[in-house]
């Protein structure tokens, strides 16, 4: 996600009167899928073939939250929640009613800080570190154990340098930099077997 830092030119009428912004959002949703199978999954098809579709029907519902607050003219902190649930209510000719859709993890968070450093010329130097976090899910619709990814947490970090008129700006950034190990994908198939 993008890291927000205070913007000197920014009002501060913006943060007032409490210096305090919270956000929400609720949200349900019901929709039909056309979706993708791998034959490993007890789904009938011709042999040699890899993959299958299929229709199928599925709920989403969840909500987010998230607050900012300025602590200082130049330090601002935030943090977010998000709880979703998302399942398939039907999923024709398979037995994948009830599983959780693909890469749907139940609980995400985060946290962020950011502090600028004004300079006596004009200049500015912006910290910003933050923590991102989501529950496990699993790659693939049939649910297998082999498809699950576990819970992760990620610190990502950035140091930027502005000049007096914003016209120049270079940045320093790092990703994961307690360098986790996690999938990115997966795919299950009768022929190759688990593929990450």
């Amino acid at each position: 996600g993008t890291i927000r830092v205070p913007n000197r030119n920014q009002p501060e009428s913006f943060f007032s009167p409490a210096r305090l912004i919270l956000r929400g959002l609720v949200y349900y949703w019901r929709v039909n899928l056309a979706v993708m199978l791998a034959t490993a999954v007890g789904v009938a098809v011709l042999a040699g073939s890899l993959l299958v579709g299929a229709n199928a029907d599925a709920t989403t519902k969840g909500f987010e939250l998230d607050v900012d607050t300025l602590l200082t003219e130049d330090w601002l902190f935030g943090v977010a929640y998000g709880y979703l649930n998302a399942e398939y209510d039907t999923f024709e000719a398979t037995n994948f009613a009830g599983n959780a859709l693909p890469r749907a993890p139940e609980n995400t968070w985060s946290a962020y800080t950011a502090y600028t450093f004004n300079m006596s010329n004009g200049s500015a130097v912006d910290l910003a570190l933050n923590y991102t976090g989501q529950s496990s899910f699993f790659f693939e619709v049939s649910n297998q154990a082999s498809s699950k990814e576990g819970s992760i947490g990620l610190f990502n970090g950035s140091i930027s340098w502005r000049s007096a008129d914003d016209r120049w700006n270079v940045s320093v950034w790092g990703r994961n930099l307690t360098d986790e190990e996690y999938r990115i994908h997966s795919i299950t198939s009768n022929i190759a077997g688990t593929v990450d």
